[in-house]
C-alpha cells in the first residue's frame, strides 16, 4: 500500500482526517488496495464493467460530526 489508513478508514497520504490522498487509477498494480472499504464493492463492479475509475472515498463522520459524502471518479469517452 502506497499510503496510510486513519482511525476513520481514510486513505491518504498521512494516514489522517481530511488530507491529501493519490490520484491512482485503476490499471495501476494493487489499485484496489488503495481503495476504502466502504466504497470498494461499487469501484471494483465499475472495473467490471470496464469503466475506468480513480481515487475514491468512502464518505466519512468525524468526531466534529462534520459529514463527507462518498465519491467515485470515472472516465467517460466522448464518442464523436
Amino acid at each position: 500500500m502506497k499510503q496510510k489508513k486513519s482511525k476513520y478508514e481514510n486513505i491518504n497520504l498521512e494516514g489522517q482526517e481530511k488530507k491529501t490522498s493519490l490520484i491512482l487509477n485503476n490499471r495501476e498494480k494493487d489499485f484496489l488496495d488503495e481503495i476504502e472499504d466502504g466504497i470498494k464493492p461499487l469501484v471494483k463492479a465499475c472495473i467490471d464493467k470496464y469503466i475506468d475509475t480513480y481515487s475514491s472515498c468512502e464518505g466519512h463522520i468525524y468526531d466534529t460530526r462534520e459529514e463527507h459524502s462518498p465519491q467515485i471518479t470515472i472516465v467517460i469517452e466522448k464518442k464523436t
